[in-house]
Parts: structure tokens; sequence; C-alpha cells
């Protein structure tokens, strides 16, 4: 919706970033859950080796999910602080 209004504000950059901020944390939630079905696999098969490399991938991807959400709150607050302001 803000990414709408920004275009339509002619606000390109910002409308730009939350996109692209978007992407970023689909993308992380997409390899986060990839990690946490491989990390299940590997506890099934009692694989210890790729157990603790997929937990360490889980938990890699789990921080780009919270950098990309953080980031994406801070845009959206921004997005929001223009539209109401109406700038």
């Amino acid at each position: 919706m803000y990414f709408t209004i920004a275009t339509i504000k002619n606000r390109f950059k910002l409308a730009d970033k939350l996109r692209s901020l978007d992407m970023e944390l689909q993308s992380a939630n997409a390899e986060y859950i990839l990690y946490e079905r491989r990390t299940r696999a590997a506890m099934e098969s009692k694989d210890e080796f790729k157990l603790h490399l997929y937990i360490c991938k889980m938990e890699e991807a789990k921080g780009k999910v919270k950098r990309a959400s953080g980031e994406l709150v801070k845009t959206l607050k921004t997005a929001k602080y223009l539209n109401k302001s109406g700038i």
C-alpha cells in the first residue's frame, strides 16, 4: 500500500526502497524456511555434520530476516509519516 502511495506521490526512491526491502525480507524468509526443513531432515537421518551445518545456516538466515524486517519497519514508518504530513 505504501509502495503505491509513494509511487503516486513521485517518491520513487522511497517506493524502490520499500520494494527492495520487501523482496529482501521474502528472500531471507524463504532461506530460513529452507534451512529449517533441511535441519529437520538432518535430525531424522542423524547426520551430525549436516545438522550442525544447517543449524548455522538457519541462524544466519534468521539474522537476515531480523535485519531486513527492522529496516523495512523503519522505512514504513518514514512512509507513514510522509503520507500523514502530505509531503
